[in-house]
């Protein structure tokens, strides 16, 4: 079978068409490079002092709820926000935390709760990420669902303060002679007819509240808080 110069032209055009990728391949292959799903950067603050009690993040509490620190706000005039000053003065802007962001390591500990011990440091140095910003905005912010820097971090040192101090009471009680043991451990309640026991609420006088203050335990009743209350709002 003869074939003219001409069709032998318009069959290595075909072929050549075959070969490449289509156009719409290309501009996805095109997008999704331009676009990555996630930017990671660091960010390193220092306090100064008694001057920055605060580092300034504004958690989102649904985010903390899931065990993630995500950005929810940037509270003004504190380490945070002047290290997102001085990076948009220097014409590095991305790299200025801003709301949707989120830490996932400090000091290269990625646990939640050693992240959130770490960030009570004096310097930090983070690791955050940042996704698309179809995903950047932190759910529930405008609903007030916005938690304080100071929220978690009060949160976790009550909790952390209650955790030792259980711990202490439990060593100093295992530490007594077994008929002290018996004499401070809780009663047991005999009730007659539905009714306890003179003798149990005459061993319950015992019983006290535990107030912090500065981290110092102090005791008192409760009939002497109720009075301590009264007078304040007397003074007042």
């Amino acid at each position: 079978v003869s074939r003219s110069p001409g069709m032998e032209r318009s069959l290595d055009k075909e072929s050549e068409q075959d070969a490449e990728p289509g156009v719409d391949e290309k501009e996805e292959e095109e997008t999704s490079k331009a676009e990555p799903e996630s930017f990671v950067f660091e960010v390193e603050l220092r306090k100064r002092g008694k001057k920055d009690p605060r580092w300034g993040f504004g958690w989102c509490n649904e985010s903390l709820q899931q065990k993630r620190l995500r950005v929810a706000s940037v509270n003004p005039e504190t380490v945070l926000d002047r290290w997102n000053l001085k990076k948009k003065s220097m014409g590095e802007e991305e790299l200025a935390v801003r709301e949707g962001d989120e830490v996932i390591a400090v000091g290269g500990e990625a646990v939640f709760v050693t992240m959130q011990q770490l960030l009570r440091e004096e310097v930090v140095k983070l690791t955050l990420r940042r996704e698309s910003s179809s995903a950047s905005a932190c759910p529930g912010k405008i609903s007030g669902t916005a938690a304080t820097e100071s929220d978690a971090d009060d949160q976790e040192a009550a909790e952390s303060s209650a955790r030792s101090y259980l711990q202490a009471a439990h060593e100093c009680h295992a530490s007594l002679a077994e008929d002290l043991q018996a004499v401070f451990s809780d009663p047991v309640a005999i009730k007659v007819n539905g009714s306890c026991q003179l003798q149990d609420c005459l061993f319950r006088f015992t019983s006290s509240e535990a107030v912090e203050e500065d981290a110092k335990p102090v005791y008192q009743c409760s009939e002497c808080a109720k009075a301590q209350r009264g007078s304040d709002t007397e003074k007042k």
